[in-house]
C-alpha cells in the first residue's frame, strides 16, 4: 500500500550501508527492500552497523515496492 504507513516484521538480510538499503524477511519466504535515511530512528541500541542479521520491526511507507523506513527497533 503506497503511501500508508506499514509496520513490518522480519530478518534483516544483505544491508548494504553505503545504499543504506536491506532486505527484510519475514520467514515464510516474503521479502521487501527497505530503505533508511538521516531521519531514520534506530531504537533499541540498534545501528545500521549492527542491523544484519537481526529480527527487527520496521515502520515506514511504501515508495513503490520499497519500504522507507521512519522507525527501525529490535523485535521485542
Amino acid at each position: 500500500m503506497e503511501g500508508g504507513t506499514s509496520v513490518r516484521k522480519g530478518r534483516a538480510r544483505a544491508v548494504n550501508t553505503a545504499q543504506r538499503t536491506f532486505t527484510l524477511a519475514d520467514g515464510q519466504g516474503a521479502a521487501v527492500t527497505a530503505r533508511w535515511a538521516d531521519t531514520t530512528f534506530f531504537g533499541n541500541g540498534l545501528t545500521p552497523a549492527t542491523l544484519s542479521g537481526k529480527t527487527i520491526d520496521v515502520q515506514g511507507s511504501f515508495v513503490g515496492t520499497v519500504l522507507m523506513a521512519t522507525k527501525i527497533k529490535l523485535d521485542d
